[in-house]
């Protein structure tokens, strides 16, 4: 470790603090940078997965979402790299394990890690550059932000951020959850929407954008973050020679977040949002309410609030949790509800969904009376302990899905940008014992904050969300409303010069960067890249006729269980029902232990049980296709015996007659489903496309897809006619399904740890029967030769996705599909559909097991262009691949590979490619394909591609009103189209 000490002075900063950080094994490093007062902290440690993130105080001062434009603008070129788009640059030729830009309500980040150290470095420059020297060219604005575009018809607004929060706004969770907190700060800067109201983005003018980025985006209003292997005293001086060293005194930026004064009494709201009465004729709103708490200034006031929530609401037998269920007010939680703590200001929120929107008073009378018998009678013990058991557990568990030191930054960042240091709020240890000491010297301290700061507290505010059928039409005649004045007020000269503003913007877009400036933007070669593929191990040994998996490695006291259940033999009408089986088996009771003191028990001595379905084909057996179901158990090892008995009995004795429980647990399915339709559209869009080319795709699109939306609200709607035959359904597939010759075991634990939890897993076996052995199951599903289908929602953007075959993996070409889509991603596709086109996003992607190619687009203004832009993306490298755009995306490729995996991730990951027959050989000879690619091999690919194309299946989420618009192009899309009940 660097031997550094308060006081030292080194390229540019002076060393204010040097902390020891035992629990991240490493050291916790303070710098301010002398001339501008830059703040930087460094948590240096062994691990070679380096961080960095420039963060910037940026509260909103309106709902023009100027913070979120700026973000995506000054990635679109800087001083140094005066490109088009430098971080697409990066994205078509880096190893970074997360790249990502995201705004927050008080701040925007900008955050980059890789592996390796060049690659990092490139990373940073990149990044520094734009956020300190962006060009925040006009022709940058109109695309990412908003512009006016005349047309035929008159005026039409567009832009990426515009889009984006159109896409929110046609989200009705999204709106619930902006407004759970937004309706506590009316006079503060948190009243605003950061990300930008549709309405208020469109009269963002060029100039107040720049101002802003002037106002804020100076190194003094900086806090930079650093995490990993890489030397601090190196960092520093990266930094100051290509970031720093121009700026020679700090400047008072005013990045003060206004305080909402006390109020005298609580307050009401209510909102509308788009939806529609449900088919109960309930009126499906959403009442939640939320709470405005103290600052977090006091780390063990933070993580006590933590833990109150949690023993209020974190799972279903907490007392608020049970008591809002149980009022049948409403059909389920609301999403909303919980602790948020990325704001200055703790806020709490509770509520439910689906709830009549007059049964507002009683829903407050329900909450209120819980926390004061709370108060009266006492949390009972368990509850405390099992609530501190599951925060301890959290704080613990090394998880994946992001980097280690993203996680550590966002906890940093709480504290750090309200002026506290950033290890107050991103340390855990000390925090957690000063706690546990004030909760012994003041037993009674979670139910005086309950009576303190939720019953007596003033600062609340009861919001309902309505849904409102009409509410786009009502936004969409605001709009041409709007536009119909503001062309009349600019008159026939400004349209012109909108014109000429769009002209001028469609030249920048279309001219070429010089060559120059592109090789300008720093990239790893090929010669950085590993030739071998990362291994893992997994040990398989039998016992007792049960096949057992063991993957060893450091997991920081955790035990990983994964259980595979073999679904081969069951009927099609079983594997329809087991979504809803396997999320309802988690959390129901059994016999003498009802479902909340289930969830308490699990609560108290699990890090989390939870399941979830895959189905592929075997590669070197297609005709075979693998079917599991996963139960995953995690545990810290001193309490996994006792959470493998909770399991067993959950699986063995598991309650499945209980008529409220089996509705909750449906409702509640229903409506996540239902919520997502319209904010994960493009991959409702993406598994629909697909699921005519293989019965394992049919398959996954009745898991996880429209099917299984529609067969959820069918059996919602009917529910009391169903319900008795749905139990007798539910208890066959338990009886049928949870039986030791279907079951096979996987164990990811510490090394020493498998050889004393074995015999628990051998005991936690024999408590199942024998059962039969699975059979083989004749999947459905008819080949699709081409076909369209238009599926309609309530949204002002729209999703597209086309679907058409491919080369496996192992096939000849498969490598070279790969590159396609990657090239596809960051070149055509981007610039067509995002840049060009306004969407939000575009993807493309290959399934290897399946032998699909998909290319989608997210929250996207246009439909039938969409379509022509996927072909004449296609089109495009049929023509002809650039050997420089092949090495950089084969460097892309390759990177993803290199992710650092969590412990949680590595033995599930090294049992599923032996399930589906992806030996470390095949990996291999793909990385060599991949390797070996040029650019003639890639373009044979895509001519092979685009002559499958024509067999693509297409689907589009559009509303009713854009139907006929893409009808013009497309006319099969009205043909096959189904509305949605959302």
């Amino acid at each position: 470790m660097e031997n550094l000490h308060p006081g030292d002075a080194l390229h540019g900063f002076r060393i204010e603090s040097v902390i020891d950080l035992p629990e991240f094994r490493g050291k916790g490093i303070r710098a301010r940078h002398e001339a501008t007062g830059l703040d930087l902290f460094h948590v240096y440690n062994d691990d070679r997965e380096n961080l960095f993130s420039f963060t910037f105080k940026t509260p909103p001062r309106d709902n023009s979402g100027v913070a979120h434009i700026v973000e995506h603008a000054v990635l679109a070129g800087s001083r140094k790299f005066p490109i088009k788009d430098p971080f697409l640059v990066l994205l078509k030729g880096s190893l970074n394990t997360f790249l990502n830009a995201m705004t927050y309500p008080d701040k925007t980040v900008y955050p980059g890690a890789s592996t390796v150290a060049a690659d990092y470095y490139n990373l940073m420059s990149v990044y520094g550059d734009a956020v300190f020297f962006p060009l925040l060219r006009k022709e940058i604005f109109h695309q990412e932000g908003v512009r006016l575009e005349p047309g035929d018809k008159g005026l039409e607004v567009s832009g990426v951020v515009f889009n984006e929060m159109q896409g929110n706004y046609s989200s009705f969770e999204s709106i619930v959850g902006e407004w759970s907190y937004r309706g506590l700060f009316p006079d503060s800067s948190y009243g605003f929407d950061s990300g930008g109201e549709p309405a208020s983005i469109r009269e963002l003018t060029y100039e107040d954008f720049q101002a802003y980025h002037e106002e804020f985006y100076h190194p003094s209003n900086c806090r930079v973050f650093l995490y990993g292997n890489i030397p601090t005293g190196e960092q520093l001086q990266f930094i100051q020679e290509n970031f720093l060293s121009g700026f020679t005194e700090p400047r008072q930026v005013d990045a003060r977040i206004s305080e909402e004064s006390d109020w005298d009494a609580p307050r009401n709201l209510t909102v509308d949002a788009p939806g529609g009465e449900s088919e109960e004729g309930e009126q499906g709103s959403s009442i939640l309410i939320s709470w405005r708490l103290g600052t977090i200034n006091d780390p063990v006031y933070l993580l006590a609030w933590e833990v109150l929530a949690e023993i209020l609401l974190g799972h279903p037998g907490s007392p608020l949790y049970k008591a809002l269920v149980d009022s049948h007010m409403g059909e389920d939680i609301s999403p909303s509800s919980g602790l948020d703590s990325e704001l200055r200001d703790l806020v709490f929120a509770a509520g439910l969904r689906g709830i009549e929107a007059g049964k507002r008073e009683r829903l407050e009378e329900t909450i209120f009376g819980i926390l004061q018998s709370l108060v009266s009678e006492g949390i009972p013990a368990e509850f405390q302990e099992a609530a501190l058991a599951r925060i301890d557990f959290r704080h613990r568990e090394i998880r994946g899905g992001a980097p280690f030191g993203l996680r550590l930054m966002g906890r940093a960042l709480r504290g750090w940008l309200h002026d506290e240091a950033p290890e107050n709020t991103m340390c855990y240890e000390n925090v957690i014992e000063e706690l546990k000491q004030r909760i012994d010297g003041s037993p009674d301290l979670f139910t005086r904050m309950i009576q303190e700061e939720l019953i007596d507290n003033y600062n609340r505010i009861v919001v309902t969300v309505r849904p409102e059928e009409q509410y786009h039409q009502h936004n969409q005649e605001d709009e041409r409303e709007w536009l119909k004045h503001t062309e009349a007020t600019i008159g026939s000269s400004g349209v012109k010069v909108l014109a000429e503003e769009l002209a001028q913007m469609k030249r920048f877009q279309d001219t070429p960067d010089a060559p120059e400036d592109l090789a300008a933007v720093p990239c790893v070669s090929m010669d950085d890249l590993p030739r071998e593929v990362q291994k893992l191990s997994l040990d398989r040994q039998t016992r007792d006729g049960s096949e057992l998996y063991t993957h060893t490695t450091f997991c920081n006291g955790v035990v990983y269980l994964d259980i595979a259940i073999d679904l081969g033999g069951l009927e099609q009408n079983e594997l329809l029902l087991l979504p809803y089986f396997s999320k309802y088996i988690t959390n129901t009771g059994y016999p003498g232990v009802s479902y909340d003191r289930v969830a308490m028990l699990l609560s108290r001595h699990s890090g989390g049980f939870y399941s979830f379905m895959e189905a592929s084909d075997r590669v070197e057996n297609p005709d075979d296709p693998a079917m599991y179901l996963y139960f995953r158990i995690k545990a810290l090892e001193d309490e996994f015996e006792r959470t493998l008995e909770i399991v067993s009995n959950l699986l063995t004795r598991g309650i499945m007659d209980d008529q409220q429980r089996l509705k909750e647990e449906l409702f509640e399915m229903r409506n996540d489903m239902r919520s997502s339709l319209v904010s994960s559209g493009h991959s409702y869009a993406s598994l629909r496309a697909s699921r005519g080319f293989s019965p394992v795709l049919a398959l996954e699109e009745e898991w996880r897809g429209v099917e299984q939306f529609l067969y959820l609200n069918s059996m919602s709607t009917g529910f009391e006619t169903v319900w008795e035959s749905l139990s007798q359904r539910m208890t066959s597939l338990k009886n049928r399904l949870m039986v030791q010759n279907r079951m096979q075991f996987v164990l990811t634990a510490d090394e020493g740890a498998d050889s004393r939890v074995l015999p628990l897993i051998d005991s936690f076996r024999e408590r199942f029967n024998r059962g039969e052995a699975p059979g083989k199951t004749l999947l459905a599903g008819s080949p699709v030769q081409s076909d369209y289908e238009s599926l309609l929602i309530p949204s002002t953007v729209n999703f597209g996705a086309v679907c058409f075959p491919a080369a496996r993996l192992g096939d000849k070409l498969h490598a070279e599909e790969v590159l396609v889509s990657h090239i596809l991603k960051v070149e055509a596709l981007w610039e067509k559909i995002r840049m060009q086109g306004g969407a939000y996003g575009a993807f493309a992607s290959v399934n290897a097991t399946e032998g699909i190619f998909t290319m989608a687009s997210y929250r996207d203004p246009n439909t039938f262009k969409t379509f022509q832009a996927f072909q004449e993306s296609l089109d495009l490298l049929t023509e002809g691949v650039d050997a420089g755009l092949l090495e950089k995306s084969i460097i892309s490729v390759v990177g993803r590979e290199l992710r650092p995996l969590s412990p949680g991730e590595k033995g599930l990951l090294a049992f599923r490619r032996m399930v589906y027959g992806i030996p470390d050989t095949l990996r291999q000879d793909k990385r060599t394909q991949l390797l070996a690619a040029t650019p003639d091999s890639v373009q044979e690919a895509a001519k092979l591609l685009r002559e499958k194309m024509n067999q693509g299946s297409r689907v589009l989420f559009t509303s009713p009103e854009k139907l006929e618009e893409v009808c013009t192009v497309f006319p099969g899309f009205r043909e096959k189209s189904l509305r949605l009940p959302v």
